[in-house]
C-alpha cells in the first residue's frame, strides 16, 4: 500500500484499503473509483488523473529515489 501510494500521489492520487478486498483510488477533485485488483487499479487510476500513468516517468523515478533514501 505504502508504495502504490508513493507511485499514485505523483499523479495526485490516493489508494485507500477497505477491509483488505477493495480499493478505493481518489483524486484531489472528490473523484473516486473502487475497485477489487491492481489490474483494475491502473486502469482506474489513469481515468481520475485524466491521462496514461507512465512508470518509467523520470519525474516518477526521482521521486521514488528520494523516498527511499529517507
Amino acid at each position: 500500500m505504502r508504495l502504490l501510494n508513493q507511485i499514485l500521489g505523483h499523479y495526485g492520487l490516493s489508494l485507500d484499503d477497505w477491509a483488505g478486498s477493495v480499493y478505493t483510488v481518489r483524486n484531489g477533485k472528490g473523484g473516486s473509483v473502487v475497485v477489487r485488483d491492481v489490474g483494475t487499479l491502473w486502469q482506474a487510476a489513469e481515468e481520475l488523473a485524466g491521462r496514461p500513468l507512465d512508470p518509467l516517468d523520470e519525474g516518477l523515478m526521482e521521486t521514488l529515489e528520494a523516498h527511499v533514501q529517507r
